[in-house]
């Protein structure tokens, strides 16, 4: 059957206004819409009935890509050394783990290990489910940005910001990284050969849907082109 990324005969809808950059999104298992405003240092939730929207906190220390994990808590990344900020989804109170580096965008396991970008740091960090410690999980020669899990989980993908290439590294049973990652995606650039590659999203028949600079794209894999 054929896979419909939008719904048929949908358009574009304006959710929300008034923002200084709009950045990471999520949505809850109600269906509400999660989003910050990273410069305001803001988190927003946009109802799904009614549209209204609720600023849930107003001091997120510049989050970014936010993720929810399997134990309902809202997970979002942090500039200036941070880390990862986890809110209680019944009284947003926060929590703070793997401080003293920056954090982009984030992907979470079903077991709740946590994987994070670090931009100016060219690496990608993980974040044990159970001890919640902090530690090294790929450490690159270029700059990442957005992530995102394949389907199965089998894969995490991470976006070359300047580049064309979204990477994939081999997830295995202890949710640890392979040593070495290969060319997954292949996107448009403009002549500069920079790409702004962000957040993405993974589809079931493995096609990625990511943000650039040339607007938001839809690639196949590598393998398949």
């Amino acid at each position: 059957a054929e896979l419909h990324i939008f719904a048929k005969g949908s358009e574009w809808e304006l959710v929300s206004t008034g923002h200084k950059f709009a950045e990471g999104m999520a949505w809850d298992r109600e269906g509400h819409f999660l989003f910050t405003d990273v410069p305001r240092s803001q988190l927003f939730r946009i109802d799904k009935e009614s549209g209204k929207k609720t600023l849930l906190d107003d001091k997120t220390r510049a989050a970014n890509g936010i993720a929810f994990g399997p134990d309902r808590r809202l997970y979002g990344c942090a500039m200036s050394k941070v880390g990862i900020t986890a809110w209680d989804p019944d009284s947003w109170e926060k929590e703070i783990l793997g401080k003293g580096v920056t954090a982009n965008d984030l992907a979470i396991l079903a077991d709740g290990t946590i994987f994070f970008t670090d931009p100016p740091g060219e690496s990608v960090w993980r974040i044990d489910p159970k001890t919640r410690e902090r530690s090294l999980a790929a450490k690159l020669d270029w700059r990442p940005n957005g992530i995102g899990l394949s389907a199965d989980e089998g894969s995490l993908l991470v976006a070359e910001f300047r580049g064309s290439l979204v990477h994939a590294f081999a997830i295995n049973k202890a949710g640890r990284l392979a040593k070495e990652s290969r060319p997954a995606y292949r996107l448009a650039v403009p002549e500069n050969g920079v790409g702004y590659l962000d957040g993405m999203q993974c589809l079931k028949d493995g096609r990625i849907l990511i943000g650039t600079s040339l607007g938001l794209q839809l690639a196949a894999p590598i393998d398949a082109n």
